[in-house]
């Protein structure tokens, strides 16, 4: 018999929602944006890098779908949650909703925001940070053209605005994609709150269709900037993880041969590894997306755990945000002692010390900062108790 990962149906209201394989998935996304920044950063440096190779591509939709997937995924768990309160208590308590997003990833953002905008320039101009004043150099100085610009954008937690307008904050880019899902969960949980239940999956294909179809007509009729920016809103991705949660939480049994099947589960990763090399639209990857997610929360055999992936997925949070400050740090300590033509010696040095370092500082920060806010949230504001 197929053990699911949420079993024991929510009888106690202090009892963790816990679905296994999330954080393998989290894990793998985050890795792949990991590689893709470390290959065009190599690229932008001028030094060799598979993005001047037949693999470019694949490598761009790699990283650009790490992404699409920690959208995915986060869309699922969050309607998951935001289902198991309503039908507990009747309600959403919009107020504890909103306290617990601000403490689970505001500190982080805020952090890495004020490293980028004020440590890194500071470390290049007075500390020697990249003292041949090559491509990095000047990269990161970049934000001294737009410093008040990008200053305003993202203490507004608006990220995903300075990238539609091609404003750069090295080190901080990144976190656009944390900007869209704070947008999105500015309303989400009024929608679920609001709205019966009955109609929910029919708001949410209603919605998607609306948000493609907003994307297209931006990008015919809209400046390249306010269509850029509605192109990064990719709320429709959450959606579909909603669509998912909907129907793990109220027709599980339904769903669950084909959400265990493994023929299934082989088609869909083989059409996510195709869709990967032509670069397919980003909804037939939502779809795929959600089928893995599915497929990963039962105990099926090819579901995938490994405990060294479930600990990268607990700090994925971290190594997306802090991975690229890492990399400056990275590329600028073997610069001054590897030969860039050394392409074996300079690869390895250059992986090893980015994704370790990574994964270092991002679990440090998990024990020793933000679990601070962590337990701050636990304390007062959780409703419901997740383990995922």
């Amino acid at each position: 018999m197929i053990l699911l990962a949420f079993v024991l149906k929510h009888e106690n209201i202090m009892k963790k929602i816990h679905f296994k394989g999330l954080n393998e998935l989290r894990a793998l996304a985050a890795l792949a944006v990991v590689f893709y920044h470390i290959e065009l950063y190599k690229k932008r440096a001028g030094t060799i890098s598979l993005f001047n190779t037949f693999l470019k591509k694949s490598i761009e939709s790699l990283g650009h779908n790490g992404v699409n997937l920690f959208f995915v995924l986060s869309g699922f768990l969050i309607t998951y949650l935001l289902i198991e309160e309503k039908e507990k208590f009747g309600k959403i308590d919009i107020k504890k909703f909103y306290i617990r997003r601000l403490l689970r990833i505001w500190p982080l953002y805020y952090f890495i925001f004020l490293v980028a905008i004020f440590i890194l320039p500071f470390a290049v101009k007075n500390l020697g940070l990249f003292n041949d004043g090559g491509f990095y150099a000047k990269y990161i100085l970049m934000v001294d053209v737009n410093f008040e610009t990008l200053f305003l954008l993202f203490l507004l937690f608006l990220p995903n605005l300075a990238l539609a307008k091609q404003l750069t904050l090295p080190g901080a880019s990144q976190a656009w994609s944390v900007g869209t899902e704070e947008q999105y969960y500015l309303f989400w949980p009024i929608v679920i709150d609001k709205i019966k239940k009955d109609f929910w999956v029919v708001f949410f294909i209603a919605f998607i269709i609306a948000k493609s179809a907003l994307n297209m007509i931006a990008e015919n009729n809209f400046s390249p900037e306010t269509s850029s920016f509605i192109y990064t809103l990719k709320v429709e991705l959450m959606a579909i993880g909603a669509i998912g949660a909907y129907y793990t939480y109220y027709h599980n049994e339904k769903i669950i041969p084909w959400t265990t099947n493994k023929w299934l589960f082989i088609l869909n990763t083989i059409l996510i590894l195709i869709c990967l090399k032509y670069q397919v639209h980003h909804l037939i990857f939502g779809v795929l997306f959600l089928y893995l997610i599915l497929y990963s929360i039962n105990d099926s055999p090819l579901s995938l755990r490994n405990k060294y992936l479930d600990e990268v997925g607990k700090i994925s949070y971290g190594v997306y945000m802090y991975h690229p400050i890492i990399m400056f740090i990275t590329y600028s300590l073997i610069n001054n002692f590897i030969e860039k033509n050394n392409l074996i010696i300079y690869n390895i040095l250059v992986y090893f010390f980015t994704i370790a370092g990574s994964f270092v500082i991002s679990k440090l920060s998990y024990n020793y900062f933000e679990s601070y806010f962590l337990k701050l949230k636990s304390k007062g504001y959780t409703v419901v108790e997740s383990g995922s």
